[in-house]
């Protein structure tokens, strides 16, 4: 059975921000595409939650590659699955830090 996703805040923003970015940069073809990926994934995650690598232990934060530019980051909690991050992999890789 599916678990629940929750996004956190800091996840809704990075989400925002990459949705604008394609939008602007590529226009509304790609971000739909983005988003059937995105929700995809999404699914996935949700029923196998287990399925991509702890990337933090100390956490069990998990890492699942949306596409080469993006990447989920969430927790798999026995309740839900907590987004914790968007990460848009173009940015300085140092923010990935700052997410965990």
């Amino acid at each position: 059975m599916a678990k629940p996703i929750q996004l956190t805040p800091n996840a809704e923003a990075d989400l925002t921000a990459i949705s604008e970015y394609i939008l602007t940069s590529f226009g509304r073809l790609a971000l739909n595409h983005f988003y059937e990926l995105y929700e995809s994934k999404l699914a996935l995650i949700a029923s196998y939650p287990t399925r991509y690598p702890i990337i933090q232990k100390k956490n069990k934060i998990r890492k699942s590659v949306i596409t080469k530019q993006s990447v989920i980051l969430y927790i798999d909690t026995p309740e839900e699955i907590r987004v914790i991050s968007v990460f848009d992999t173009r940015q300085n890789p140092e923010n990935i830090g700052k997410q965990l």
